[in-house]
């Protein structure tokens, strides 16, 4: 999950999916075969499926969706070296900034109602670890809740896709050289 392609895939087949390879690949800019390689990989490792509706229907125009759930990349070190832990996480960083500019350029297509609702905000707080650690406890809590709520929205005409972005980490203090 440390390519580019792969997270904007995956982020698509969360909002959108089930979607099949070709419009994965038109969306984020690759060929077909790539985006199916970069589709076998993720599913391989469990982050994605695809959908086959008894037709027979190759892999290839079958479409994918993503397996539900929050992405929680803390605690993954333990799997993962340091360098691709380091890799996956600007990949992430990265995309999470074009959803966040789509937004930005999408913005005003929207109505007063659904921009009014939307919050882009940051917090710039003093805690001590323990603090830290229930704080990512509450945020883990609400939207996990609002997950469970989602999941059986599908049908409903005025739900949106959104996405939720948390990220709690300490911030060095610059030293006196």
């Amino acid at each position: 999950m440390c390519d580019p392609v792969r997270w904007r895939a995956y982020q698509l087949l969360r909002v959108h999916g089930p979607l099949r390879a070709r419009q994965l690949a038109q969306s984020v800019g690759t060929s077909e075969a790539t985006m199916m390689r970069n589709l076998q990989e993720m599913d391989r490792v469990g982050f994605i499926t695809s959908v086959d509706d008894g037709s027979g229907k190759q892999l290839r125009f079958r479409p994918w969706r993503a397996i539900q759930g929050g992405m929680r990349l803390t605690g993954l070190e333990t799997d993962f070296d340091q360098d691709t832990m380091a890799r996956w996480m600007r990949v992430y960083v990265e995309t999470q900034m074009v959803l966040l500019r789509e937004w930005a350029d999408q913005e005003n297509g929207w109505s007063d109602e659904w921009r009014e609702a939307v919050l882009n905000y940051d917090y710039w707080l003093r805690l001590t670890r323990d603090e830290v650690s229930a704080l990512t406890d509450e945020l883990v809590t609400v939207c996990q809740k609002y997950a469970s709520m989602a999941h059986s929205r599908e049908d409903i005409p005025d739900a949106e896709a959104i996405v939720v972005t948390t990220n709690v980490f300490p911030i060095k203090k610059p030293r006196d050289s």
